[in-house]
């Protein structure tokens, strides 16, 4: 069967392959343009800042803007809110005229020390004595280093002394009017009742100290006129101590007193012996010589003759007789002078102590508060805007001279 097929058909043509259609012509890809890239660019007034500004400049921006951005945060919203208590006061004294003399007088305060005790007072409140005084009664470091109060402006926990007396020089303010002398004093605290209280005690300490300078000083004054009349008082116990010897070894209260009566005495007998001599001159005219009464006239005489020889001889006194009544006399009145002069010196130390007395009075101290510690209702530190402000002036001055030194040191340099 196969042959018959095979002539039948005729001569054989190559074989053609099969044609495989064509696939169908698809559409070109539609390119959609991107509209970032063919839109035209959005210029912005920070943009064309931002390119006109050169970096330096950008620098100098960002150093005065971040600060005062910083500044306004903290004191805005992070600083703990502090509270002002003020006091005002003077010192003051009672000027009178008069005073005591000597050295009293230059140790009481004169009307010009009060502008000096005022100085010393404006001081004393900046010390560290009565920063650890005020501490000792109120434990104001404790306060003032609390972990309640943001920590910048709080004070450390372990602070050394001097860093304590810093702070306490930051919080407690003293102003003092030269012209006036008186003292403005502001006082800072985290809460009104403690700067309340801080401004009270430091007002105490204040008055305290003045008092202790005005009371030492008189104190001095009096002193110096209560020795001068311990002085006195020991020359007037030496002077009668002094007659009461001479008093006791003389045998005599007031030898003028005995010299006076022995002259009189000597007087006295100096008449009974001239009488007695002119009635024995008599009786002899008409008497013998052994007559009784002629002999007991003469015996008369020689007792008058020998104690008014004996009263001569203690009126006179002997050269070898230093007990001798003239010896006394002046013995006497040289105590009777130093007595005298004692109680003089007695009587004027007196009146001196009792001037000083009256000066130191006069020359008081005190302290006047016309203006007390009052109770704050609002907190007035820290005040934000103010203090941001102080903040942007500060930057633009740091700013200026730095852009100022950059300039001359790029100058110089030549680039």
């Amino acid at each position: 069967m196969t042959s018959t097929i095979s002539k039948t058909a005729g001569p054989s043509k190559p074989a053609v392959p099969p044609t495989i259609p064509a696939p169908a012509e698809q559409p070109a890809p539609q390119v959609i343009p991107d509209l970032a890239l063919t839109a035209p660019p959005v210029v912005t007034t920070l943009g064309r800042i931002n390119a006109r500004l050169s970096p330096a400049m950008k620098a100098l921006l960002l150093a005065v803007l971040l600060p005062t951005l910083l500044s306004l945060l903290y004191f805005g919203l992070w600083a703990s809110p502090m509270y002002i208590a003020e006091a005002r006061f003077a010192v003051r004294g009672a000027e009178t005229s008069g005073g005591a003399s000597g050295l009293a007088a230059l140790l009481l305060p004169s009307g010009a020390s009060v502008g000096a005790d005022a100085h010393i007072v404006a001081e004393y409140i900046q010390s560290p004595d009565i920063m650890e005084a005020i501490d000792e009664e109120l434990h104001i470091f404790s306060h003032f280093s609390s972990r309640e109060y943001d920590i910048i402006s709080r004070l450390a926990a372990d602070a050394t002394r001097d860093e304590r007396l810093s702070f306490w020089q930051w919080a407690v303010k003293p102003s003092l009017d030269p012209e006036t002398g008186i003292i403005a004093l502001s006082v800072k605290a985290y809460d009104p009742v403690t700067a309340q209280k801080l401004a009270e005690a430091v007002l105490a300490r204040s008055e305290a100290l003045v008092n202790a300078m005005s009371r030492r000083a008189q104190d001095d004054a009096i002193a110096l006129a209560m020795s001068e009349v311990k002085t006195a008082e020991k020359r007037v116990s030496a002077a009668q101590e002094a007659m009461r010897e001479f008093r006791n070894r003389s045998g005599m209260l007031d030898p003028a007193s005995t010299a006076g009566g022995l002259q009189g005495i000597v007087s006295q007998l100096e008449g009974d012996a001239v009488k007695v001599r002119a009635e024995i001159a008599e009786a002899s005219t008409y008497m013998s010589k052994d007559a009784p009464a002629l002999v007991g006239l003469r015996a008369r005489l020689k007792a008058v003759e020998k104690q008014l020889a004996s009263e001569k001889l203690r009126l006179a006194g002997e050269s070898a007789r230093k007990d001798s009544l003239t010896t006394f006399a002046g013995e006497y009145e040289a105590l009777q002078t130093e007595s005298e002069f004692a109680r003089q010196q007695l009587v004027s130390a007196m009146t001196s102590l009792e001037t000083a007395r009256v000066k130191a009075e006069a020359k008081s101290r005190y302290v006047v508060a016309f203006q007390i510690p009052a109770l704050p209702d609002e907190s007035l530190y820290p005040r934000p805007f103010l203090f941001t402000a102080y903040a942007l002036a500060g930057s633009l001055v740091l700013a200026g001279l730095c852009s100022l030194i950059f300039a001359a040191v790029r100058e110089h340099a030549g680039f």
